[in-house]
């Protein structure tokens, strides 16, 4: 246990280091064209290095049993339970502080985590891709029925893309706009890449899942930003100033 304390710290602490090194105008700041542009070719190159990258992981499993126990240790940072928690956490203070601020953009971010939990599990079932450690890189695509959607759900074979991605990312880019606090900031940056680099490492997704899942988490934050700003959100359960 001590070992795998050991890489997760160092893990965290490099990428927050390198993370904090830059300036505070070389965070990611990407226009709408860019954001296209960039998610388009991320993600299609990264398609074509899944099997090399997983052939790593298995390789690196094969001399060290432990090894995905370090991605299960690295991924908890983005589970549902953490997410969620820290957020309703945030809300909770601001409700004894009584201040408003805090009160929405922890509601904002509720409201952020949930419609990327939402738009994931729909591509996941929709997609159907098998999971690294099955050793398949097959899509099974829909559902055929109900009872192949609960036997789905039920063995969480659906890979594509990752949830965890997604959720770290959409509330990296969040606080991005809603904090001024370069620290912060940066942490969350450096939290993103350490439980995403972790879903690999577990053997969970592949490179082309996590890759995914950040770009959209990154742009489905700036999209509940937006919508909330704009007053154009049907589903706004807050105003952030």
């Amino acid at each position: 246990m001590s070992k795998q304390f050991t890489f997760c710290f160092s893990f965290l602490l490099c990428s927050f280091l390198t993370i904090y090194s830059f300036p505070k105008d070389s965070l990611i700041k990407l226009d709408l064209p860019k954001y296209i542009v960039i998610s388009s070719s991320s993600i299609c190159s990264s398609f074509f290095l899944d099997n090399d990258i997983n052939n790593l992981r298995i390789k690196y499993q094969e001399n060290n049993y432990k090894f995905s126990n370090y991605g299960k240790n690295l991924s908890l940072f983005s589970s549902n339970g953490v997410t969620y928690g820290i957020s309703s956490l945030f809300f909770c203070y601001g409700l004894y502080k009584r201040d408003k601020a805090i009160v929405n953009k922890s509601l904002l971010l509720i409201e952020g985590l949930t419609l990327a939990n939402g738009f994931s599990f729909f591509v996941k079932t929709a997609t159907g891709r098998y999971r690294p450690n099955s050793e398949l890189n097959d899509w099974l695509g829909p559902p055929n029925n109900i009872k192949d959607l609960k036997y789905r759900f039920n063995n969480d074979i659906d890979s594509y893309f990752s949830g965890h991605s997604v959720r770290m990312w959409t509330i990296a880019s969040m606080l991005d706009d809603l904090s001024d606090n370069k620290l912060l900031i940066n942490s969350i940056y450096a939290l993103a890449i350490v439980s995403s680099s972790g879903r690999i490492i577990e053997g969970e997704h592949w490179l082309s899942d996590v890759v995914t899942g950040a770009l959209l988490g990154y742009g489905l934050g700036k999209l509940t930003i937006y919508l909330n700003k704009n007053n154009k959100s049907r589903f706004a359960i807050n105003k952030v100033e």
